[in-house]
This record gives structure tokens, C-alpha cells and sequence, in this order.
């Protein structure tokens, strides 16, 4: 969910991930119980799903990932992330892929669309089993669902990716 800072830049506010997508949800553990969504809530990428905005309802980017150990942290793990916008050249994003093929990888695409305003009781249904651990943080929730503008979808494309790049290897 994507609402816009009092500047008026867009800002991630929240990431919503089903229980079902076990795998997508394990990518972006880097420690036990420890979550990293940085590579999508990146202020330049966003920027960018912004602008497309500007002229399009819907803006799509994907972002190719991958998980490699921190060296002097046992049990830790960093992600390293690129969009195409972001390889300086063929090289570079061979490099990229070649490096996320020896590590646990994973890509999606980040599909933003003008989100209309949400029924009271999917508000509701999102924030209940929240209720009744921390009242505190269900209000905040629910404000933060009332500002949101934009609406995303994270689509795992690791498969077309994966794909797509050992294809361009073997052309050459």
C-alpha cells in the first residue's frame, strides 16, 4: 500500500503478504523472525512507479533479488537487488544474474494501480486480529489504510526471470 508523506512524495506504508505465499515470505527473512523489504520500499524505485503514475493508471517494475550470507554474521543474510533501469549496461546485469544464480533468488513484479477507497468492513476484517493484541497499533492500521492512495500487487516472476536470463546465455 502505497500513501504519499506530507511533501507529497509517495512512500511505502505497508506490506500485506498472505500466509499462503510461504516461499515469497521466507525470500525476505534475513534472521529468525527478521524481515527485510527494503529492495521494495526503495525511495528511487517508488519514485519511479510515481512518475509512470503520472501519465498511466497502472505502473509495473520488476525487481530481481537475491539472499548471500553476511560474512561476520552467522545465521544472517543481506539482499541485493537491481531494477533494469538500474543496470549501467548488459555487463552489468549479466554479472548481477550470474552472482544471484549461486544464492537463493527470487524477482517480482510490483504492479501500482489508484486504489479506490476501501469498504469499512475489509478495513475491519484486516485489523480485527490485530484488535485484540494492541488496540494502539489496529488505530494506526486503520489510519494508515485511510491514507492510502495506491494499491500494489507483488507478483513472484523468479521462474520467467530465471528463464528469461539463462535463454540470453545461451544465445551467446
Amino acid at each position: 500500500m502505497i500513501g504519499k508523506n506530507a511533501q507529497g512524495a509517495m512512500r511505502l506504508s505497508q506490506i500485506v503478504m498472505p500466509d499462503d505465499d510461504e516461499g515469497l515470505i521466507r525470500f525476505f527473512e534475513v534472521a529468525p523472525g527478521e524481515f527485510d523489504f527494503s529492495p521494495i520500499a526503495e525511495h528511487r524505485r517508488i519514485a519511479r512507479i510515481g512518475n509512470e503514475l503520472r501519465s498511466s493508471a497502472q505502473a509495473s517494475l520488476p525487481i530481481y533479488m537475491f539472499k548471500q550470507p553476511i560474512i561476520d554474521e552467522p545465521g544472517r543474510f543481506e539482499i541485493l537487488s537491481a531494477t533494469d533501469a538500474e543496470f549501467k549496461n548488459e555487463t552489468e546485469r549479466r554479472r548481477f544474474f550470474e552472482h544471484a544464480m549461486l544464492q537463493e533468488q527470487c524477482s517480482v513484479k510490483i504492479v501500482i494501480s489508484k486504489a479506490a477507497k476501501l469498504p469499512i468492513h475489509f478495513v475491519d476484517s484486516v485489523t480485527d486480529k490485530l484488535q485484540q493484541h494492541s488496540s494502539h497499533r489496529a488505530h494506526k492500521l486503520r489510519e494508515a489504510i485511510g491514507d492510502i492512495e495506491f494499491i500494489g500487487d507483488m507478483v513472484n516472476i523468479t521462474r520467467e526471470s530465471t528463464e528469461m536470463f539463462i535463454d540470453q546465455i545461451n544465445r551467446r
